[in-house]
């Protein structure tokens, strides 16, 4: 938004966030959604002005994040593409681009600190893009990527969860370990055979 000045955005802050000085970028964008789906554009645009100030962030009210994402430290620096769609419980470190070209980022994925999503790519769910890593193509579902460009490194399967753990916030749960497991046990084994946690 142009002709904002820093002070009508202070102001703003203080009256949207007045417990919370530094509020997340997510929150933010939260807000920002809400206007923006009730039609109040000029609303909307004043929370995206908001997370350019605070966070240092870019994210549109059009992006559509799904429930229970989040973003690192605050989500600094991000850079989110307007037209973005960002699966449920996902995990964006600060730093991370999504360009227009990423169509579609699936469920449960990981972009670590400073990855940049900047070619005709698809994120498939349950997937990890390592630190600093460049994806210029699409990334399978259960997928481990990294570099630059972004190649895969592994793949998640059942007896490696724990391994990755971290990564899909279930760390010391096993029932949402278990949870995890059952959501993409056909993808994991495709014949869809029960197979139990390892112990």
């Amino acid at each position: 938004m142009t002709g904002v000045s820093r002070s009508a955005l202070i102001a703003f802050l203080d009256a949207e966030f007045p417990t919370y000085p530094n509020p997340s970028a997510i929150s933010i964008w939260r807000k920002g959604r809400d206007a923006f789906e009730a039609g109040d554009l000029k609303r909307a645009e004043m929370f995206v002005a908001m997370n350019r100030m605070v966070n240092n962030s870019e994210i549109p009210a059009t992006v559509r994040i799904g429930k229970g994402t989040k973003f690192a430290y605050g989500g600094v620096g991000v850079i989110v593409h307007k037209d973005a769609v960002i699966g449920k419980r996902c995990s964006i470190g600060s730093q991370v681009t999504i360009s227009g070209l990423c169509s579609e980022i699936g469920d449960d994925v990981y972009l670590a600190t400073g990855s940049k999503l900047v070619g005709p790519c698809r994120i498939g769910s349950a997937s990890i893009v390592g630190a600093n890593s460049v994806v210029t193509t699409d990334v399978e579902s259960l997928s481990v990527v990294a570099g630059s460009p972004a190649k895969k490194i592994s793949r998640i399967t059942l007896d490696a969860l724990r391994k990755y753990q971290a990564y899909f916030n279930y760390k010391g749960s096993r029932e949402l370990e278990k949870e995890f497991a059952d959501r993409y046990r056909d993808l994991m084994y495709r014949d869809a055979v029960q197979i139990d946690l390892p112990a």
